[in-house]
């Protein structure tokens, strides 16, 4: 065997052992059905980086981990959940799989909370509940004064963003009944 029929070979098993871990196949079961050793399988998944994924991640189905991993990168649940492999008809219930079923909510809540430290969020919202735009003003098209001001839009919305993370504001609770006021004069 050459040297590129050598190459070949190992990136075959390396992506059988790759689809093998996708499937949720373990470690040692993977080792056993490909007649390499426990390591050589370690180290693949280590060097896809398909073992950084918090355990919670990884227990879901190759394509719900497909979904909240791709929420995770930015897409929208419908985006992802097409990229994932889910049906046109099905991928319109991803958003709601994510916000009903307890497993995809804490796996996608250990995700984030895996790719995103606890310090950068702080830091984030520290540096939105302080915002500031700057004010330009003109004549004749011609800029003359400029003066940093507070955003208070800005701030508004990092404060609530905060309050809700924090259980400190609940959400409106719409009333089947509605609400009688009465004003004596």
């Amino acid at each position: 065997m050459n040297d590129g029929e050598k190459k070949k070979a190992k990136a075959a098993r390396q992506a059988e052992i790759r689809r093998l871990y996708d499937a949720g196949v373990k470690y040692r079961e993977i080792a056993r059905m490909l007649g390499c050793s426990e390591k050589t399988v370690q180290r693949t998944v280590r060097g896809s980086g398909q073992d950084r994924l918090p355990a919670s991640v990884r227990r879901l189905k190759p394509r719900q981990q497909k979904l909240i991993t791709g929420v995770a990168q930015g897409l929208t649940a419908r985006q992802a959940a097409l990229e994932a492999g889910y049906t046109e008809n099905t991928a319109s219930n991803a958003k709601r799989d994510l916000l009903e079923k307890p497993a995809l909510k804490a796996a996608f809540a250990d995700l984030m909370r895996a790719q995103i430290p606890d310090e950068l969020v702080i830091q984030r919202l520290r540096e939105g509940i302080d915002a500031t735009e700057t004010k330009f003003f003109a004549h004749n098209g011609n800029v003359k004064a400029e003066r940093n001001v507070i955003n208070y839009g800005e701030r508004r919305a990092y404060l609530e963003l905060r309050m809700r993370a924090t259980g400190q504001l609940k959400e409106a609770v719409e009333r089947e009944t509605p609400v009688q006021l009465v004003i004596d004069i």
